[in-house]
């Protein structure tokens, strides 16, 4: 086995271990920008099929470690003996890593340039997010916005567009890491070299935290009369 193999079946292993460790716990969110990277990198130049299982394996070590309480849960509350609480747990993993797989087999099917992922490997990701948490009676849990749960800066955006908002800016953040990295190792996607211009736009991603502003607050007394009131706020 050549390193290039080697690599593509050691890259998704490394983005379901990061997907994981974005978690609680350790909680390391900082790895949520970064986690799907390795797969991605993986997948650069793969067949569809081979971007399955790239995609699965990424899908089947994360949720088996992220969802490992299962196990002992099924065992503490449901009295199953191990073999069939473990095998429960493979069996959930499995099919959660369905949609990671699929992500991947599209992403390589339907990216063609390498600026198309900025679009869409977040679009992709977050569909089938979605599609996670309703087919099926739904498995909302583990979605990759709720990492940043305790990062108030970052998921004021789920105000208007939920946590699938977060994880697309996550995701789309990921997916401008992967652009330097192809740009500055001159690896290209799918064939095709990064161009400059698509690397100066993943570099420029609207980041930046929205600054404090001053914001003015009048209160006006429960006695006053409505003509009043107006002249209080209209000053």
């Amino acid at each position: 086995m050549t390193d290039g193999d080697r690599n593509k079946w050691l890259y998704p292993v490394i983005s379901g271990a990061l997907l994981t460790a974005a978690f609680p716990k350790p909680g390391l969110w900082l790895l949520a920008w970064v986690a799907l990277v390795p797969l991605a990198l993986a997948i650069r130049d793969a067949d569809a099929g081979t971007a399955f299982r790239a995609g699965f394996l990424t899908g089947l070590v994360h949720y088996l470690t992220l969802l490992y309480w299962v196990v002992i849960t099924m065992r503490t509350y449901g009295f199953l003996p191990w073999w069939q609480c473990i095998a429960l747990l493979v069996l959930l993993a499995s099919y959660l890593a369905l949609y990671t797989g699929l992500f991947a087999t599209l992403l390589v099917r339907l990216c063609k340039k390498p600026f198309q992922l900025l679009l869409l490997m977040p679009v992709l990701w977050v569909a089938l997010e979605y599609a996670r948490s309703f087919l099926l009676t739904g498995f909302p849990w583990g979605l990759l916005g709720y990492s940043q749960f305790n990062r108030l800066h970052i998921i004021q955006i789920s105000d208007m567009f939920g946590v699938f908002g977060v994880s697309f800016l996550l995701v789309l953040v990921n997916a401008g890491v992967c652009l330097i990295l192809l740009f500055a190792a001159h690896r290209p996607w799918g064939g095709r070299e990064v161009t400059r211009r698509g690397a100066v736009a993943a570099l420029t991603l609207p980041l930046t935290e929205d600054q404090p502003q001053d914001v003015t607050v009048s209160t006006v007394d429960g006695g006053t009369s409505l003509p009043d009131a107006f002249i209080v706020l209209a000053d």
